[in-house]
Parts: structure tokens; C-alpha cells; sequence
């Protein structure tokens, strides 16, 4: 039996997509009696789209309510896509994350509405900012890229690290939760995700945002997201 989730994602205007830019709406129901402090969602698309920003983060999430982002989409062409989309939450869900498919018909442009020299500029500048934005002083030593989900967290892992430094008190502890969070991303990569595998990863990520708010006065998830 499939499990369900207390969170569910999609975008307001589906059927209104077309070929070039596109300003967008994202829909994050939040079913549960939880209230979560935030919600992060990543996407990760085909190429001939491009999503900005590929990383959002709603915050606060009410109980049994909903909440929405904007986002910039373009596509290249006319098609059917499947974009994955990952939702984690502080504090975490008992379910887990939330990985699901949204589905997008874009549609071609008709000869009444050619493309204009303005929205021409807008979309280099979406690709531009997508793939050149700058990163945090902290993480310029690092060699990281988002290829995946699990990469936000190795992000994280490093910056929790250099930020702390190997004369501080909780130094081996953030190691330790280093080395535990690498080994469960790297099985993930190679085996796939399953229950037992999100559970470890809730608990462990659940440890380092205690630790990492102690230290720093933010989340680990927090401090993936910068």
C-alpha cells in the first residue's frame, strides 16, 4: 500500500503553461495537525526547462492549511514534462519527505503572441541567475553542485563544519553526524530510497538541526538553504 502524505504539491495555473516564460504558482497543502516552521521544496527538471529557483521554501506551515510560492518557468519548446519535486519540513513529518511528479502540458505559442525581444532578455536572465547565482562566502572552498536531492545536505554538512571549526566543543559530534548522514546519501544513491532509510535520515537530520541551532542560532536545514 502506497503511503499517504500529509503534504501535497501542485501549481495553481496548469493549463495556462506555454512555450517561453511563464509566471507560476506552487500550492503546498499541509493535511496533518502538525504546524511545521518551514517547508523546502526542491525541484529537479528536464533540460529544456528552466525553474527559478530550483529550491523554495515556505514558511510558517500551518496545520490544515496552505501556502504558495512563486516561481519563473521556461521551456524551450512545446511538450508534456514530468518535473520530480522533493518537500522536506522543520520539524520533520513522521512520514518522511514528500517525492512526487508534477505533470506540465506546455503548450505552443500561437502567431498572435511572438516572442518579444523583452521576453527574450528575461529568459537569459533566469538562466543566468539559475546557474551563476553566488554563492555564500563560507561555501567557495567547497566543490559541490546540486545534481540530486541529497546534494542540499552534503552543502549543509560542509558549511556546519567550516563554520564551527575543529577547536570548537561539538566538533567530533558534527562529525559524527557527518559521517552518518553521508553513509545513509551515499546507499540512497546506490540502492534506492526506502522507508527505513528516510526514517535514519529524519533522525539524523533531526540531530543536526538541534546541534547547528544550538551553535549557530539557525536550523541545519536552515543552513542548507543559504
Amino acid at each position: 500500500m502506497r503511503k499517504k502524505h500529509s503534504l501535497s504539491v501542485k501549481f495553481k495555473e496548469e493549463a495556462a503553461i506555454y512555450e517561453g516564460n511563464n509566471s507560476l504558482t506552487l500550492i503546498v497543502l499541509n493535511t496533518s495537525s502538525t504546524d511545521f516552521e518551514e517547508a523546502t521544496i526542491r525541484f529537479e527538471t528536464p533540460p529544456e526547462i528552466t525553474l527559478h529557483a530550483n529550491k523554495l521554501t515556505v514558511s510558517p506551515l500551518k496545520a490544515g492549511t496552505n501556502g504558495s510560492v512563486s516561481v519563473a518557468l521556461y521551456a524551450n519548446r512545446a511538450d508534456t514534462y514530468q518535473i520530480e519535486v522533493w518537500v522536506s519540513t522543520f520539524p520533520p513529518p513522521k512520514e518522511g519527505f514528500l517525492h512526487t511528479w508534477l505533470q506540465l502540458d506546455v503548450l505552443p505559442r500561437s502567431d498572435a503572441t511572438p516572442y518579444s525581444p523583452i521576453e527574450a532578455i528575461f529568459s537569459k536572465r533566469i538562466k543566468a541567475s539559475y546557474k551563476q547565482a553566488p554563492q555564500p562566502e563560507t561555501s567557495k572552498k567547497t566543490d559541490f553542485q546540486y545534481r540530486d536531492f541529497y546534494s542540499v545536505y552534503e552543502i549543509g554538512l560542509s558549511r556546519l563544519i567550516e563554520r564551527i571549526g575543529k577547536t570548537h566543543s561539538c566538533y567530533s559530534e558534527a562529525v559524527m553526524y557527518q559521517h552518518r548522514l553521508t553513509e545513509n546519501i551515499k546507499k540512497s544513491r546506490r540502492f534506492g530510497e526506502d522507508n527505513s532509510r528516510q526514517v535514519e535520515r529524519n533522525e539524523i537530520i533531526d540531530g543536526l538541526n538541534q546541534l547547528t541551532f544550538s551553535i549557530l542560532g539557525i536550523s541545519f536545514n536552515k543552513l542548507c538553504d543559504e
